[in-house]
């Protein structure tokens, strides 16, 4: 775990493992202590993983005034560049799936495929245990593409 000077914070992290890049994003409240130990072994086992805390969440500072989800994707992008990560796949649970489609959207040379789980309306929750199987065995599967 390292802090991070991310624009006008500092953000808690972690990168560990090996291979293709992996950014991982909690949602509301959540830190990265909230990412199964399993699951992260698993991952990191294959991709070289970067998980988070957010602004406002565990051992990331709370700068005076309110969020913002573009807000949440700068500091991501940020931290990204921070961590070496040029590009990326974006995994994001709950409000975490909301950041990832920010990010894709304001920041779209910086990811390979965006996976969200949980996110508002998501209906069946319990689907989030299965997530990194499912995910895994997709994540061949490339992300939309620019033209020009």
């Amino acid at each position: 775990m390292e802090k991070v000077t991310v624009g006008d914070l500092d953000m808690c992290c972690q990168v560990s493992g090996e291979g293709s890049p992996l950014v991982m994003i909690q949602g509301l409240t959540a830190n990265m202590d909230w990412w199964p130990p399993p699951m992260l072994a698993d991952l990191s086992s294959s991709y070289r993983t970067l998980i988070l805390d957010n602004r406002g969440a565990g051992r990331t500072e709370a700068p005076p005034g309110e969020f913002t989800v573009k807000q949440f994707a700068d500091d991501t992008a940020g931290l990204m560049d921070a961590c070496g990560f040029e590009r990326a796949h974006v995994m994001g649970i709950s409000m975490g799936g909301m950041i990832a489609q920010e990010l894709v959207l304001n920041y779209p040379d910086k990811v390979d495929t965006r996976s969200r789980s949980a996110r508002p309306s998501a209906g069946d929750r319990s689907r989030f245990w299965q997530l990194p199987r499912c995910w895994r065995s997709s994540s061949t599967a490339r992300g939309p593409t620019r033209s020009g």
